[in-house]
Order: structure tokens, then C-alpha cells, then sequence
């Protein structure tokens, strides 16, 4: 009777045991499940955010090459795009620095001679070259401060400026616009 009563405890527990056995293999299969998913999605989520990196100017992020096949092929393409980006980057910056120094300098030029004759150091000047010569001085002023400004820009882009708004007398400005293209306008049927 012992005996029976055993086999009979047993065969109760019997579908117990089995949801026991069916959840443990669940967990099981739901633990390799996870684990490969994140050995697929990591390598991905690298480049992502990576890719923000780059997105935010720094063309120095590589990512390192793991996963499946594509996935490695995929990083080593990320990786040479961004040594490309980092290479034209630099690349833009000394062209940049190259162009506008062989620019400030016969415009600084153009300035410092135009100072000396509006101030009659090489000889009286009549009212009309007087007022040609205040023009190429004005507009040689006005490419030098475009000259500066692109640099400026190039300083903000790479976060080294601070810009400081200055208060200005728009008056000034408009008089200044006025003189400057006041032979183009009076050349044009307005």
C-alpha cells in the first residue's frame, strides 16, 4: 500500500513536474535567445552611437569590428568614412588657413597704401580721387572684415569663438552701405 500511495503521489505531481521541466526550458531558451540577440545588436549599437559622435563634429570615433560578418563590414566601412571625414576636415582647415593668409596680406596692403595717400603723404589728391580713393579703402576695409569673418566662422564650427553681440548705430551702417554702392546705384535706372 506504501507503494501505491507513492505511485499515486507521483502521478500527481506528474504535470507539475512537467510545467517545472517546460519552464526551465523556456528560461533556457529565452537566455540563449537574449544573449544572441545582444551579440547581433551591440556591435550595431556601437556604430549608432558612434554615429552620433560624428554627427557632432568628432571625426576621430572608430568602432571596433565584431559581430557577424556584415556587421564587421559595416563597422569597417564606418571606420573609413570617418578617417575620410577626419582627413577632408583637416584638409579644409589648412586650405582655409592657406587661402585667407595670402588674401589678408595684399589686402592689408591695399589698406595701409590708401591710408598713407587719403592722409597726403604721397602727394595732394583732388576731391574726386580723394573720394575714388575713400572707396578702395572703405571696400578693402569691407573684404577684410569678410576675410575675418569666414575665419570666424570656421573658429565657431569648431567651438573655439564666443561670439559677443556689440551694440551699433544702424544709422552708421546704412550711411556706410550708401556710400559704398552709391556709384552702382547711380549707374543703374532705378
Amino acid at each position: 500500500e506504501d507503494r501505491r500511495s507513492i505511485m499515486n503521489f507521483v502521478r500527481t505531481l506528474r504535470p507539475f513536474i512537467f510545467v517545472l521541466a517546460w519552464l526551465g526550458g523556456t528560461v533556457v531558451i529565452s537566455f540563449v535567445i537574449v544573449r544572441s540577440f545582444r551579440r547581433l545588436v551591440a556591435p550595431v549599437s556601437d556604430i549608432m552611437q558612434a554615429a552620433t559622435q560624428v554627427e557632432q563634429g568628432d571625426y576621430s570615433v572608430r568602432v571596433r569590428e565584431r559581430g557577424n560578418r556584415d556587421t564587421r563590414a559595416l563597422a569597417r566601412a564606418f571606420n573609413a568614412m570617418t578617417t575620410r571625414l577626419q582627413f577632408n576636415a583637416e584638409q579644409r582647415k589648412r586650405l582655409l588657413a592657406d587661402v585667407t593668409h595670402e588674401l589678408r596680406t595684399p589686402l592689408n596692403a591695399v589698406i595701409g597704401y590708401s591710408e598713407i595717400m587719403l592722409e597726403g603723404m604721397s602727394g595732394e589728391l583732388n576731391d574726386e580721387q580723394t573720394d575714388n580713393l575713400k572707396r578702395i579703402h572703405i571696400n578693402a576695409l569691407h573684404l577684410l572684415t569678410l576675410i575675418n569673418d569666414v575665419l570666424d566662422l570656421s573658429k565657431i564650427e569648431a567651438g573655439r569663438l564666443v561670439v559677443v553681440p556689440t551694440p551699433f548705430l544702424i544709422n552708421d551702417l546704412m550711411d556706410e552701405i550708401m556710400y559704398q554702392t552709391n556709384v552702382l546705384i547711380g549707374a543703374k535706372p532705378i
